[in-house]
């Protein structure tokens, strides 16, 4: 992991997680932006099952579709923060970036869990 990988990632451990010029709204965008493609949160689950970086090769192979489209979703994933990548050689290795989509998708989560359903919401009522 480079410097600068460290330095984001401590920064989103410790809930400084935004570019100041864009703030938190625009990072959510980018992240369910990013999550809202079934391949996309397919190559999460990929990289975090596998605990570890893959190469882009082998995160292709896991596709029935053009290496185009799988670049094309590796860059939206980075570009959201969600994952990293690492050049090595001919290669770029990834990895899955899970405090961002914590500090990211987890704060707006949490927002849902600590207020809970509205008064007189039928869900409130049911189970």
């Amino acid at each position: 992991m480079s410097r600068v990988d460290r330095r984001e990632v401590a920064q989103e451990q410790s809930g400084a997680i935004t570019d100041p010029a864009t703030g938190m709204a625009d990072a959510r965008e980018k992240v369910f932006g990013a999550l809202a493609n079934e391949s996309r949160r397919t190559i999460l689950t990929i990289l975090h099952s596998r605990g570890d970086s893959l190469n882009s090769g082998e995160i292709a192979r896991h596709f029935d579709t053009t290496w185009q489209t799988i670049s094309r979703h590796l860059r939206v994933l980075e570009e959201a923060g969600l994952i990293g990548h690492e050049k090595r050689g001919r290669d770029h290795s990834y990895t899955v970036r899970t405090a961002r989509l914590q500090a990211v998708a987890g704060t707006w989560l949490r927002g849902f869990v600590e207020v809970g359903p509205p008064a007189g919401d039928a869900r409130a009522s049911s189970g």
